[in-house]
């Protein structure tokens, strides 16, 4: 998973989301949407999609960060016993 990690370096956490890729806002001075900006900066080689990087890239996003024990799970280093209620 490491090697997924650093492959896919920063654009698994900075990646706009779907929303963003199917705006129809218009940014900017050329009048540009920013569903086009994303896809013009997000695209890769010729025959490969940004749908397609988009979709790989959530997928290592969920396998790799989606191990990683979750910040409101206790850890059993600092787990507290449960207190009883006080009657």
């Amino acid at each position: 998973m490491r090697l997924a990690e650093d492959i896919a370096g920063g654009l698994m956490v900075t990646m706009p989301s779907e929303k963003d890729f199917t705006s129809d806002t218009v940014v900017g001075r050329n009048g540009e949407t920013i569903g086009e900006i994303c896809n013009k900066f997000f695209a890769g080689r010729d025959g490969v999609s940004t749908q397609d990087r988009q979709k790989i890239l959530r997928f290592l996003e969920n396998i790799c960060l989606g191990a990683a024990p979750s910040a409101t799970a206790p850890s059993p280093c600092t787990a507290q016993a449960p207190r009883r209620p006080s009657a």
